[in-house]
């Protein structure tokens, strides 16, 4: 049986994602609870780990007891390997209140700005129905991106047009010399509701 909108012997669309990465460039991935990350993004981070070695992994979860920080480190180190080229970071902000603690996550944010230069960012989807995965995209996408250039939605044709799914952007890296792209990519964590 063919999936909904799909026609009877035709394969699923599989989407490629290959990103111009440098040898030696910064994947930051944020994460609003301590299993987000490798649930969202994991199969990717293994893959992007695989096709280049010398990448650094920034790995920042913004809630998370003792416990859940361990389970975390845990699951980065079994997925990209231990070491200085992964660091990993847990806050400790309140589960389900960040849309009220929205002023010291976005501290946070500012501080992790200055210290990370990201070639790509990976995040919650920024229409996720979960209030502390939606604060973390938005915060993602008004904080990470360079002050002097906006975020672009993808295009068809040269149109601007409606967002679904994935919201991939390319956004200038106004603070490097060489003016390197930056690639912020949002992916959903949790799978769409399903009514049956």
């Amino acid at each position: 049986m063919a999936a909904r909108g799909q026609r009877q012997g035709q394969w699923p669309v599989t989407l490629q994602f290959k990103p111009a990465l440098p040898a030696e460039g910064t994947v930051l991935c944020l994460g609003a609870h301590c299993d987000d990350i490798e649930i969202g993004c994991g199969g990717t981070l293994v893959e992007l780990r695989r096709r280049h070695p010398g990448l650094r992994f920034a790995w920042v979860v913004f809630s998370g007891d003792a416990v859940r920080e361990r389970e975390t480190r845990a699951a980065a180190a079994a997925l990209l390997g231990t070491g200085r080229n992964v660091k990993v970071d847990v806050q400790r902000f309140r589960p389900s209140y960040f849309p009220h603690l929205g002023s010291q996550i976005k501290d946070e944010f500012e501080a992790l700005r200055a210290r990370v230069a990201p070639d790509l960012v990976m995040t919650h989807y920024l229409s996720d129905r979960h209030q502390d995965h939606r604060v973390i995209a938005e915060l993602t996408w008004n904080t990470l991106q360079p002050r002097d250039s906006g975020i672009r939605d993808p295009q068809v044709r040269g149109r601007p047009r409606p967002s679904r799914g994935l919201l991939p952007a390319v956004a200038r890296d106004g603070r490097s010399q060489d003016r390197r792209a930056a690639k912020m990519l949002s992916v959903p964590v949790q799978p769409p509701m399903v009514r049956c």
